[in-house]
C-alpha cells in the first residue's frame, strides 16, 4: 500500500468517527472524480451532485463495514455505483435528454490555442464527445457503469470486480461488448 493510500484509509477512518476535517480532505481528493462518473452515468448534473452528497455521507456513515486493504477511491466508487444503479432503477425511464442540449462537455478535451485550426478541432471532439455520450446512454447501466470506471476513469478491472460485484473475466466481457456497442452506434455518425 503507497502513502496516499494509507492517508486515505486513515482519513475514512477518522471520518467514521466524526472528524469533519477528515471528511473535507477526502471529498476535495475525490469529489471531483465521483462527480464526473455519477454525471456520466446519469447524465444530470443535479442528481449527480445528490449522488456525490449520499457518496460522502454514506462513506462516513460508522455502520458500513470497510477494508483498509481496499482502496478509499475503491470505496467511493462502489457507493456511487450502487447509488447510480439504484436511482436509474427508480426512474420508470432513463432520463438522458439533457446531453442532446450540450451537456457533453465532461468528455471534451480543451485546447488552449486560438487558431481557426484549433478551433476546427475542438469542435470536431465536442461533436465525437456528444456521440459517445448519446452512445453511452443507449447503454444498460450494467454495461454503462464498468465502461466509464474503465475508459474515462482509469480503473483496473480488478478495482472494478470490487465496485461492480463479479469476476474479472466477466468485467472483460462487459467492457468489450460495452466498447463495441457504442463504436457501433457512432460508426454512422463518423460515415456522414
Amino acid at each position: 500500500m503507497n502513502t496516499h493510500t494509507d492517508l486515505d484509509t486513515q482519513l475514512m477512518l477518522r471520518c467514521k468517527k466524526g472528524d469533519q476535517a477528515a471528511v473535507a480532505s477526502l471529498f476535495e481528493k475525490h469529489h471531483q472524480n465521483i462527480f464526473r462518473f455519477c454525471y456520466r452515468t446519469l447524465m444530470d448534473t443535479s442528481d449527480a451532485q445528490k449522488i456525490v452528497h449520499e457518496t460522502f455521507v454514506e462513506m462516513c456513515n460508522p455502520s458500513p463495514q470497510c477494508n483498509p486493504n481496499k482502496k478509499v477511491s475503491t470505496l467511493l466508487y462502489t457507493i456511487a455505483s450502487n447509488l447510480c444503479m439504484k436511482k436509474l432503477k427508480t426512474d420508470k425511464y432513463v432520463r438522458l435528454t439533457k446531453i442532446a442540449e450540450g451537456e457533453g462537455h465532461f468528455l471534451a478535451e480543451n485546447l488552449s490555442t486560438s487558431s481557426p485550426l484549433a478551433s476546427e478541432v475542438e469542435l470536431d471532439r465536442q461533436e465525437t464527445a456528444q456521440k459517445v455520450m448519446r452512445a453511452l446512454k443507449l447503454l444498460e447501466p450494467s454495461l454503462r457503469i464498468p465502461l466509464i470506471l474503465s475508459r474515462y476513469h482509469g480503473l483496473t478491472n480488478h478495482d472494478i470486480c470490487d465496485i461492480v460485484g463479479c469476476n474479472t473475466s466477466e468485467v472483460q466481457v462487459i467492457i468489450r461488448n460495452a466498447q463495441v456497442f457504442v463504436a457501433q452506434k457512432i460508426k454512422p455518425h463518423r460515415d456522414s
